[in-house]
């Protein structure tokens, strides 16, 4: 494997940079509004993200989106959804939604893994995240797959210098956000009639919402 390339957000062309990698099937560690994550875009990258984090398929991956429309005819959005969206989004709350009987299967299976159960099988964890730079990333890339940069197990670091080695070895390219949150997004279950905590974190949700 290629030298791992490094850069921060400060630096005028970092986008550019990170984007490339993404857009190229490659593996990034950037920063969020809530901790560290590794992303990757696309058939090819998602097999990369699994290699360098495996996962077991009851804590499948989710995705990042530059905004709610990404969703449109991918996922069944209720009410309930469309509240979270308009009050949490931008922000730190990951929903899982179920996908739409028949998404348009090419995007679906491009984009979002399909039935793929590392990737959620028949749902759909998504977030927009609170953080211009990341933003303005996915503007260019359009949704991402990630999780956090941490071994399984352990703490997420919440600086660059604190990654563990192998991590930092295994990905494309490291964009350093400055010193981070310790705490990861909150993920709500909306595949059932009503809102189930799955995970309690950076956005603070009660059972009624």
């Amino acid at each position: 494997m290629s030298e791992t390339k490094l850069t921060n957000t400060s630096q005028p062309n970092s986008i550019a940079q990170v984007a490339d990698v993404l857009l190229a099937g490659g593996v990034a560690l950037v920063p969020t509004d809530t901790v560290y994550g590794i992303f990757v875009r696309g058939k090819e990258g998602r097999k990369k993200l699994l290699s360098v984090k495996p996962r077991s398929n009851d804590k499948p991956i989710s995705f990042l989106v530059p905004n709610g429309s990404d969703l449109s005819g991918v996922v069944e959005i209720s009410k309930l959804g469309y509240e979270l969206i308009e009050k949490h989004w931008p922000g730190g709350l990951t929903i899982v939604f179920s996908k739409v009987k028949q998404p348009p299967d090419e995007y679906m299976v491009e984009t979002f893994g399909g039935d793929d159960p590392a990737f959620g099988g028949n749902t759909l964890g998504v977030r927009c995240p609170n953080h211009e730079w990341l933003l303005e990333l996915l503007e260019i890339t359009g949704p991402i797959a990630g999780t956090s940069a941490n071994v399984s197990g352990q703490k997420t670091p919440l600086e660059i210098k604190d990654l563990d080695e192998q991590i930092r070895q295994s990905v494309d390219i490291i964009c350093d956000g400055g010193a981070l949150s310790d705490t990861a997004s909150t993920v709500v279950d909306l595949t059932a009639d009503s809102l189930k905590i799955l995970r309690q974190g950076f956005v603070l949700v009660y059972q009624s919402h």
